[in-house]
């Protein structure tokens, strides 16, 4: 595998921003047909707050001719679709519901296992109300904003934090002071065959604070078309490869200031 393999650990001050969680299959135009009620009442107790979004994209038309078509033509020429939303009590979990995908969205991640049955209820009631044909992406996104304030490294450099091989030009203390932003994009093939993940890394600064903040967004994805039900299993080998890209990502000193326990051999992270 590209990354070495790691122990597993649960970090007690994560700085994990978002995990994505995403099935895509064939189109379902039932999904679209009328309101998911069915769906709804398989999750509403965990996901009981509900809102539809209607997502477009571009038509690529010109704007004077773009405003002559009325709105529902204008959905079907830009491939815009309806977008069902259901959001724990707390507003930190959705899932979302389209006719091309089924996503769970947290901003609070815990660990693996308690993420996982967080999806399975919307994922069984998707395979049992809409029967997709096989998925055809299955994805894992965890998005992490490091800011050193918030695990009392504030006099770190960002070389004693993150590998060289990631920080790039940040590996140059020196340097480093007077860079104030730069991004690097990567897509590394995963071992096996199993697919691939697209790396999205660098200095940012947190709005909310002012601060720089290190991002490092990795997006593991597999785009072999796989049969329903193989579908967790999935997840957990892309899983455990996130796990140990963090773990090379970063260095002794980050890893210790995220405070690790150990998980022996759980799927938890």
């Amino acid at each position: 595998m590209p990354f070495p393999t790691s122990e597993r650990v649960r970090f007690s001050r994560n700085q994990i921003r978002n995990v994505v969680c995403q099935l895509r299959f064939p189109t379902i135009l039932k999904v679209e047909a009328s309101l998911p009620v069915d769906f709804q009442e398989c999750i509403r107790d965990m996901y009981p707050q509900y809102q539809e979004r209607v997502v477009k994209t571009n038509t690529h038309l010109p704007a004077d001719i773009e405003n002559l078509i009325p709105e529902q033509m204008k959905q079907l020429l830009a491939g815009g679709g309806r977008h069902f939303d259901f959001t724990s009590v707390d507003g930190k979990k959705t899932i979302t519901l389209n006719k091309e995908f089924l996503s769970l969205t947290t901003t609070e991640y815990g660990e693996w296992n308690a993420f996982i049955g967080d999806l399975k209820g919307a994922l069984e009631a998707l395979i049992r109300i809409y029967r997709p044909a096989l998925f055809m992406r299955i994805g894992l996104r965890y998005q992490n904003v490091i800011l050193r304030s918030e695990i009392d490294q504030s006099e770190a450099d960002w070389s004693e934090l993150i590998n060289p091989y990631m920080a790039g030009i940040l590996a140059d203390g020196h340097v480093a002071q007077h860079v104030n932003e730069c991004m690097q994009v990567a897509i590394v093939r995963l071992s096996d065959g199993l697919g691939h993940v697209r790396i999205q890394q660098g200095l940012v600064i947190e709005q909310n604070r002012n601060e720089p903040a290190y991002l490092i967004d990795s997006d593991f994805y597999t785009e072999h078309p796989q049969e329903t039900g193989n579908e967790l299993d999935i997840l957990d080998q892309l899983h455990r490869q996130a796990g140990h890209f963090f773990r090379w990502a970063i260095e002794p000193r980050l890893h210790d200031a995220l405070v690790p326990e150990l998980r022996g051999s759980s799927n938890n992270r």
